[in-house]
């Protein structure tokens, strides 16, 4: 498993490591007397079981999860056409999506339970969703810094605006992943009871892990949250352009109408599912039906007057 690529059977192992070391966790939290973990911190062997095997073992798999999520990315599969080359994509958005779903489980699975939880409907996977927040700002991060320069050097504004097109779909895909993933068995969880059952059953029993990453952002679109958030940022960094002047800040303004035009195509272009993701999703029997019930002129509206709301002199 020290391979740069692992592969699905080692993330597989993985999510059996995880469920190991949650089960670990269980028996030493259960330290009162006559329970079974009640006495093992006296004993030699079981402290040095937990310090130098369960806590490496359990950072290494948290690290490989997160790494896994960083590097999700769906939007440079081709799945088009037909044949080998067709066959290959269809294995590589398999392989992806296989990937992201044991990273999330292990990530879910291995986040604090609070002591004080009452019901399992108010868990938040904690681990899981710094690392989904984080692959959120590093996108809108990386996003900006190639538009702000982008924006003031039109050679490279074409190539730039397709990159960031490509994170939003990677994003795309993201959610639609999440939302066909059920939230997993958790051994660590409260019992539910039977009035949190009836009250709380039908909502739990329809939950998907992109709800949490929604309530987390406050949004309910990682693509629209994407833009809007890009925007926001953006739009301050066509100010300081302008409010400094020179070139950057005559360029911006010439360029205005072309930027105008760009900017949208890319904006429609990024909000939609890339071709593996469907391919993958269909292929499991599990249609996301997010593509084509929503149009994305407001968060294209957004983007342009980031970067178009300049005056003229």
């Amino acid at each position: 498993m020290n391979s740069p690529n692992p592969s699905r059977e080692d993330y597989r192992a993985l999510e059996r490591a995880a469920s190991t070391i949650v089960s670990l966790r269980r028996m030493f939290s259960a330290s009162e007397p006559g329970e079974e973990g009640h006495g093992l911190d006296r004993v030699k062997v079981v402290r040095t079981l937990r310090g130098e095997l369960m806590i490496p073992a359990e950072n290494m798999v948290k690290g490989r999860a997160q790494q896994a999520i960083t590097r999700f990315s769906m939007s440079t599969i081709a799945t088009g056409g037909t044949g080998p080359q067709a066959q290959s994509g269809y294995k590589q958005a398999r392989e992806a999506r296989a990937r992201l779903v044991s990273a999330v489980t292990i990530l879910y699975v291995l986040s604090p339970v609070p002591k004080q939880l009452q019901s399992p409907s108010d868990f938040q996977p904690e681990l899981l969703l710094s690392a989904l927040q984080g692959y959120m700002n590093a996108a809108i991060l990386s996003s900006l810094n190639a538009l702000s320069r982008a924006i003031t050097t039109p050679p490279i504004l074409e190539r730039t605006l397709n990159e960031v097109a490509a994170k939003c779909q990677d994003i795309f895909a993201l959610e639609a992943i999440l939302g066909n993933i059920r939230a997993p068995a958790h051994p660590l969880l409260p019992a539910i009871s039977a009035s949190d059952s009836t009250d709380k059953g039908s909502s739990s029993s329809n939950s998907n892990l992109v709800q949490p990453l929604h309530a987390a952002l406050d949004t309910t679109s990682l693509p629209s949250y994407f833009w809007r958030s890009l925007a926001s940022s953006l739009a301050m960094r066509a100010q300081e352009f302008l409010t400094r002047g020179g070139v950057a800040a005559r360029t911006l303004r010439a360029g205005k109408d072309h930027l105008k035009r760009e900017v949208r195509e890319c904006v429609l272009r990024g909000s939609q599912l890339p071709t593996s993701i469907l391919g993958a999703e269909r292929r499991l029997g599990s249609e996301t039906g997010t593509t084509s019930e929503r149009t994305w002129e407001r968060e294209a509206a957004v983007m342009v007057g980031a970067v178009t709301n300049v005056p003229d002199r």
